[in-house]
C-alpha cells in the first residue's frame, strides 16, 4: 500500500511524519504541484540508479569537480 500525502509547512511535514511512523518514508517529492511525503507498508527493496548521463553533462560536471579541486588546493596552498 502507498499512501501519498501533500504537505505546505516544515512543522506539518515533520507532524505527518511522527504520525506515520508506522509506515516507511520512501519518497518525497518538491514539485509544482506541492510538496509530497510517500509512505507504504514495505520498505523499498531496491534503490534507483542513474546510469546513463549526457556526455556534455558529464563533461560540465567533470570541469566544475576539477575547478572546485583546485580552488581547494589553491586556498590550502595560500594559507602555508
Amino acid at each position: 500500500m502507498r499512501k501519498v500525502i501533500e504537505y505546505k509547512t516544515l512543522n506539518e511535514r515533520q507532524n505527518i511524519i511522527d504520525e506515520h511512523s508506522h509506515l516507511f518514508l520512501i519518497e518525497e517529492q518538491n514539485i509544482t504541484e506541492g510538496n509530497f511525503l510517500i509512505f507504504s507498508d514495505e520498505p523499498t527493496s531496491e534503490k534507483t540508479i542513474y546510469t546513463q548521463v549526457p556526455k556534455e553533462e558529464f563533461e560540465d560536471i567533470e570541469i566544475r569537480t576539477t575547478a572546485s579541486e583546485n580552488a581547494i588546493l589553491a586556498l590550502i596552498l595560500g594559507g602555508l
